[in-house]
């Protein structure tokens, strides 16, 4: 007879092998029952008092929560029923089990995990219900390293776009010097051009690089330089008359805008010197040629490399003759005579201070003795006749004289 918590009985009979089982119903764990026997006599035996135990557990933890696996994990982590001893098989078919905590939480060391293999997770309860296996498999390591800092184009005032390389297929930002941020991502080649607005000369921007892997690079740092001169200079003059300087050296004035190389060019083209225009905008090339006949031009190039036009030419021409004598243009050439002595003896010297010795003959013709003067042609071969034509000259006059006398 079985006496429940509640104070109500049960009974069943032994059978022969003195075995018995009676029905009840409603027990709870630490509870009480008192269990007699009593034969055919009535004779009952002294109660037997058993305390209720916790019932049996059959059922199995649910299986087991795996985080993602990693290759050169040194743990597999993740939750299972509280309490459980989580079983990791590795792919060599090795075991690691660990205890998962009062949340549930487990970490299970291993080691050697490669990127495509798979692991086997499960939960054993206290009872050795064991749960359905979790399978992983592994994936490709974590990217834990930052990109190289982008290197950055100059920057330049005006810029609508800041340039460079970085990391192919991240994403580049550009912080603006007013805070604002513009992004864009690097091509296959590591290329990348942001686009931006309003920089001004002195201002800074910093660009970094993001990896799919939100790893971030340290940032490079840009100062915005003074936009580029793209105006060419205004054309040269050349200042200095080049007429009669031809096959000389003269220096050569050219007037510029201040700081500008000036170059010097004859008429094919050929540089012929240069120099710098000065604070007040003056050039003075001195020729590294004789300065050939023709045209002389003068082109001015900036310190951004922007050229000029070519200036107006100047004409450079050779010097005139330095002769005294007039080429035949007319005009009379007078020679110094020195009159003849008796003996007819002359000297004379020309416009060039030569002197010459000349004689005479002692008598005339007829022709000669009536010609009252001599024409000078001023041709440079009549020299020798001009001077001569003085001497016959004079010779005449001293001829008239001893005819006067002899009259």
């Amino acid at each position: 007879e079985v006496t429940l918590p509640d104070g109500s009985k049960a009974t069943a009979t032994a059978d022969p092998d003195g075995n018995f089982s009676v029905p009840v119903s409603g027990l709870e764990e630490g509870q009480t029952v008192s269990v007699t026997a009593k034969d055919a006599s009535n004779n009952t035996s002294t109660p037997t008092t058993a305390t209720v135990a916790k019932a049996d557990d059959k059922t199995a933890p649910d299986a087991p929560v795996v985080n993602p696996v990693k290759a050169g994990d040194t743990a597999v982590t993740g939750t299972a029923e509280a309490g459980s001893t989580v079983e990791v098989t590795l792919p060599d078919g090795t075991k690691a089990t660990a205890t998962a905590d009062q949340d549930g939480n487990f970490s299970v060391p291993v080691s050697g995990l490669e990127e495509g293999q798979t692991v086997s997770v499960t939960a054993k309860d206290a009872s050795n219900n064991t749960s359905a296996p979790t399978t992983a498999t592994v994936a490709k390591a974590d990217d834990k390293t930052a990109p190289d800092a982008p290197v950055v184009n100059p920057v330049k005032a005006g810029d609508t776009a800041v340039t460079g390389t970085a990391e192919a297929g991240s994403t580049v930002e550009v912080t603006l010097p007013d805070g604002t941020k513009a992004t864009a991502t690097a091509d296959q080649d590591g290329n990348f051009s942001v686009p931006v607005s309003g920089l001004e000369e002195g201002q800074t921007v910093s660009v970094t690089a993001k990896d799919a892997s939100n790893n971030t690079s340290t940032p490079t740092t840009a100062t915005v330089a003074k936009a580029d001169d793209k105006t060419a200079p205004a054309k040269p003059v050349v200042d200095t008359d080049l007429t009669g300087k031809a096959g000389t050296r003269t220096p050569i004035d050219v007037i510029a805008e201040p700081g500008t190389k000036i170059e010097l060019f004859d008429k094919d083209g050929n540089k012929i010197g240069e120099a710098t225009a000065d604070d007040n905008g003056k050039a003075t090339i001195i020729p590294t040629v004789d300065i050939p006949e023709g045209n002389v031009t003068a082109r001015a190039t900036d310190s951004s490399g922007n050229v000029s036009d070519v200036s107006a030419p100047m004409l450079a021409t050779r010097g005139g003759s330095t002769e005294t004598f007039n080429n035949g243009k007319g005009s009379d050439v007078t020679p110094t005579v020195v009159k003849p002595s008796p003996a007819v003896d002359v000297q004379a010297v020309d416009s060039s201070d030569k002197h010459m010795n000349l004689k005479a003959r002692a008598t005339i013709s007829a022709a000669e003795k009536d010609a009252s003067t001599l024409p000078a042609t001023g041709e440079e071969a009549s020299t020798a006749a001009v001077v001569l034509g003085g001497v016959l000259a004079a010779f005449g006059l001293t001829l008239a004289g001893k005819r006067k006398k002899e009259d």
